[in-house]
């Protein structure tokens, strides 16, 4: 139980997962658990550098930290099951909007591209669990995009940097021209 920081080629050895639900053959729900992170301290409003691995919490409470460069202490709140969004000092993050993770991206290949996500194995049903690269992957099979496993990018300037996979996935949704929100940035561009 608890919160660590990690680096960055740390991270590459942690992943984020996803678990879809299809029914009639269609995206139905989209589940996040999202266990690597970055994190912003609300007193001092820094980023903290580096990013943090969530191993798991009690009743919700996953734990605190302080904060490298003020030391006020940094809490951090799940719901408990599954980590689809946390909760740095009561203020909420969501990783479906911080991580570009939500149905309608995933739907949108399928309807530009002409692919399907569902397995032929499982028309109506949930999937396993799957890494946000496993996604990822599976997309660029399907669609022949090329990803660029340097590019970087930001969602939210209080939560930078983002986790290697993320860059990835967001450089796949970049490449594809699928239409970003207006928050979404390129780093070093």
């Amino acid at each position: 139980m608890g919160i660590a920081r990690i680096t960055l080629v740390e991270a590459k050895n942690s992943s984020n997962h996803v678990k879809i639900k299809f029914k009639n053959g269609k995206i139905d729900k989209l589940w996040l658990h999202c266990t690597v992170f970055p994190l912003f301290c609300k007193n001092c409003q820094q980023s903290q550098t580096g990013l943090f691995l969530h191993s798991g919490s009690r009743y919700g409470q996953v734990g605190s930290l302080p904060c490298e460069f003020c030391g006020a202490g940094i809490a951090i709140v799940d719901h408990d099951n599954i980590v689809e969004s946390i909760k740095v000092n009561d203020e909420s993050c969501s990783f479906e909007k911080l991580y570009l993770l939500g149905t309608d991206y995933i739907e949108w290949f399928e309807e530009w591209y002409g692919i399907t996500m569902a397995p032929e194995s499982l028309f109506e049903g949930w999937t396993d669990w799957m890494s946000v690269d496993q996604l990822r992957e599976q997309i660029e099979t399907l669609t022949g995009i090329e990803t660029d496993d340097q590019a970087r990018y930001q969602t939210d300037e209080k939560f930078n940097p983002l986790p290697p996979d993320i860059n990835r996935w967001i450089n796949l949704l970049d490449k594809s021209t699928v239409p970003l929100p207006d928050y979404v940035s390129k780093i070093g561009e």
